[in-house]
């Protein structure tokens, strides 16, 4: 599928510096997991999977509230759903820019500064 793509489409897995790839990239597939949060503090528009149960809340909330798109759970998701998935954010520039937009108010990255706070205002 990805060889018949009419757009730049790369595959990875096991990556070094992921953050780079992130900064690279105009869309991203990724599972629901820790990587969310840095996904969304880069703004970029994503497509999430559920793939563990733990990640089904996430990946539902950042879909209804328009930070990412919720593909839903890995067992339900056909190849075409999320190839229709790709299309549309690929020809909607405004919904790629407002993704972008609600995830990174999501995600600061000051969050370690916080628990480090936390953590002396306690001790």
């Amino acid at each position: 599928m990805i060889e018949k793509s009419k757009v730049n489409i790369s595959l990875k897995s096991n990556v070094e510096k992921m953050s780079d790839l992130m900064a690279w990239a105009d869309i991203a597939i990724s599972a629901g997991g820790t990587s969310t949060w840095e996904l969304a503090f880069m703004g970029l528009p994503t497509l999430l999977v559920a793939i563990a149960d733990n990640q089904r809340q996430i990946v539902e909330e950042l879909g209804r509230v328009g930070a990412a798109i919720n593909v839903g759970w890995y067992q339900d998701i056909t190849s075409s759903k999320i190839a229709n998935a790709i299309s549309e954010l690929i020809e909607d520039a405004d919904k790629r820019a407002r993704i972008s937009r609600i995830a990174r108010t999501i995600v600061d990255g000051k969050g370690a500064l916080r628990v480090l706070e936390k953590i002396r205002n306690e001790c």
